[in-house]
């Protein structure tokens, strides 16, 4: 049995010009998504320890809005037809030490992940997660992911979003956070693989609520990458900080969407985005929409968005040093993203995103 993915996803909030080509990305073709059972385990249910209530199944249906997600169709999927997932509600005052590690690793037999979790830290409770998602090499894989967070007043919830599945992968993400007051939700991003690969994080903030994201992605050969991000200033004083870095070479195109938006009533708050791209080839395309919507007087949002070819400057001075023109660039390009890979909190995995970067760095 197969479901057809066929609408076009990752809207802008607020449309731009058409022959921009921007507002939405557009599907090549119709996905065909086989629905069918995902049977590895994927969890370890003790790693939270015994006051966490853990569960390895999809949570139950949930009424969301229809901007909720990647697509009004990807959501509803991940909503409906889950064969896999998790449910963790975080007692009041409980902190979960120990990072929550899920791993899903796609094959021949096990080509299709369809995800909804559930993540709910109750007050002054703290956790963190992290996800990693690879492939089979030559698997035709297909990966939709949906992951709801409730930070519950001063909890704070960690989520680590590490995407590192082979060429011929298919892979769509969101995660939507609901942040109470004085709440946190830090997020750590890297798309390192998948031929498409889209993304939508959003976070509704609540008063003095606080998101932080650090993200990064690597584009070579003809990977397509599309990544949103919307912060909803809903509440007064609330704070969100943005930080994106990239790398494309080959013919890899990217589109960064950016939105930080102040709501009535969202005075004091403070929001700020940061994305910066090192293009490698002339070949690469690399489009950035940052937005800034404002229907509060007392805020402040700063968005920036560059990009920028190898410094022949810091190249001959690597090179002066004894370093060949490789590995003076894989110096170079560690610069661009160790800000990042240095949050992730598993020094195995830090490890391995760092060896896929130098792997498709080389062109291997």
């Amino acid at each position: 049995m197969k479901t057809v993915i066929d609408q076009p996803v990752n809207k802008l909030p607020v449309l731009t010009y058409r022959w921009l080509k921007l507002n939405q990305y557009n599907l090549q073709e119709p996905i065909a998504v086989p629905l069918k059972s995902y049977t590895k385990p994927f969890v370890n249910l003790e790693a939270a320890g015994k006051h966490v209530e853990i569960t390895a199944a999809p949570p139950a249906v949930r009424e969301l809005g229809l901007d909720a997600g990647v697509s009004s169709q990807l959501t509803q999927l991940s909503q409906t037809t889950a064969n896999t997932g998790i449910q963790i509600m975080v007692p009041m005052n409980q902190a979960v030490e120990t990072p929550v590690e899920i791993a899903y690793h796609l094959d021949h037999e096990n080509s299709s992940v369809i995800e909804s979790n559930q993540i709910t830290a109750e007050e002054n409770s703290q956790i963190t997660l992290v996800f990693d998602y690879t492939s089979e090499p030559g698997a035709a894989v297909f990966h939709n992911g949906f992951t709801h967070i409730t930070a519950k007043s001063g909890s704070v919830v960690n989520i680590v979003k590490i995407q590192r599945m082979e060429d011929q992968a298919l892979h769509f993400d969101a995660v939507t956070a609901d942040i109470d007051p004085h709440a946190q939700v830090n997020l750590i991003q890297a798309e390192l693989g998948s031929q498409l690969a889209v993304t939508n994080y959003a976070a509704n903030l609540q008063e003095g609520a606080d998101v932080n994201i650090k993200s990064l992605y690597f584009g070579d050969q003809e990977r397509v990458i599309d990544v949103s991000f919307q912060m909803n200033h809903i509440g007064r004083r609330s704070t969100s900080r943005l930080t994106a870095r990239g790398v494309l070479k080959d013919c890899a195109r990217k589109a960064f969407k950016g939105t930080l938006d102040f709501k009535k009533g969202a005075s004091r708050a403070e929001g700020s985005e940061d994305e910066y791209v090192l293009l490698l080839d002339p070949t690469v395309k690399s489009d950035s929409v940052p937005l800034l919507l404002c229907g509060e007087e007392d805020v402040k949002g700063e968005h920036a968005a560059s990009c920028g070819k190898f410094d022949p400057d810091q190249l001959f001075y690597l090179m002066s040093r004894g370093f060949d023109k490789t590995e003076a660039s894989r110096l170079i390009v560690e610069a661009v993203f160790n800000p990042v890979i240095d949050e992730i909190p598993i020094q195995t995995l830090k490890a391995a995103v760092s060896e896929v970067i130098q792997r498709r760095l080389a062109g291997d």
